[in-house]
């Protein structure tokens, strides 16, 4: 039986999808169960040792949504206010 690959995907599936995407990873550097249900959507496979995304897995990943760079979420996050307040309360560790 075929299965959707349009099924949700819990966020460390999609972690575990967008590690494929960036290059074809070992078998044993994910999670058992997030590549159980990437493979049963048919998203990624095995080749040579390594997973692979599909063609349905390719546009998956091309229709998630961008990751925010976590070097600067505060920013990006909360725009300049946060950015502030991030500076505020790194001023505030320094003084206690």
């Amino acid at each position: 039986m075929r299965r959707r690959s349009g099924a949700l995907l819990s966020p460390n599936e999609e972690t575990t999808l967008r590690r494929v995407a960036d290059g074809g990873t070992a078998e044993g550097d994910h999670t058992t169960q997030d590549v159980r249900r990437l493979t049963a959507f048919e998203l990624i496979k095995i080749v040579g040792g390594r997973f692979v995304l599909t063609g349905a897995g390719r546009r998956r990943v091309d229709s998630l949504r961008p990751q925010l760079n976590t070097t600067s979420h505060d920013q990006a996050a909360y725009g300049e206010a946060g950015k502030i307040l991030s500076q505020f309360y790194t001023r505030c560790q320094r003084h206690t």
